[in-house]
């Protein structure tokens, strides 16, 4: 099952990942991966993933660790100078499949919503990807995302016409930066209405707002 955050309200929100446990990395030429149990997790673990598409000069890595910058868990894709990658994250309990949880929770109206703390160097395309337990799978790109709360709503999804939101057996994000494009970036969940997202909107400028106050210059 997917867990609840209480939002201002009492509204709930599905969490997909918080990020604030099960610290990994993965990094080094060509594909490298690497699956974590978290409890924080939907199904209960996350894989994460590196592929560095151009090695013409350096490293890439993805990482998922406590930022002291921030004051919470995070998820990071850095790549360094003239080298680009792609990173992904996967929660699919670990090979076994969610076994059919429900995103929508009965809802009308859902969509995918997460926290990008910092983004730079190039363009950032981020991929979801979602399968559900006939096979069938569906994906949604967003591209050029900047700083703030990104929501994708489920109906922007194509693929499988029987593809069905109540029955997911799998979740991908997929990260695609340029060359030396870093990212970082926080819970990942599902949002009810697009109430509740002015609502995290709001929340995620007061944010930064008082980080701000006490540090001018972010670091990741």
């Amino acid at each position: 099952m997917a867990s609840s955050i209480v939002l201002a309200g009492g509204v709930q929100a599905a969490s997909i990942d918080n990020f604030d446990g099960g610290a990994h990395s993965v990094t080094g030429l060509g594909v490298s991966s690497d699956t974590i149990n978290y409890a924080g997790a939907i199904g209960g673990s996350r894989k994460i993933e590196i592929d560095i598409t151009n090695p013409n000069e350096g490293d890439a890595k993805a990482r998922v660790y406590n930022s002291a910058t921030y004051n919470s868990g995070v998820y990071s894709h850095s790549a360094e100078a003239l080298t680009a990658a792609t990173s992904t994250i996967t929660w699919d309990a670990n090979g076994a499949g969610l076994g059919g949880i429900d995103l929508t929770d009965g809802r009308d109206f859902s969509v995918f919503s997460f926290d990008i703390f910092r983004i730079d160097q190039g363009e950032v395309n981020l991929t979801f990807s979602v399968l559900d337990t006939l096979g069938n799978a569906v994906k949604y790109t967003l591209s050029g995302a900047g700083v703030g709360v990104q929501a994708v709503a489920f109906d922007l999804f194509t693929g499988d016409m029987g593809f069905d939101f109540e029955s997911v057996n799998a979740i991908s994000l997929e990260i695609e930066g340029d060359d030396a494009s870093d990212l970082v970036l926080d819970n990942l969940r599902t949002v009810p209405t697009p109430a509740t997202l002015m609502l995290m909107l709001a929340s995620f400028a007061g944010f930064f707002f008082n980080k701000k106050q006490q540090n001018p210059v972010l670091m990741a």
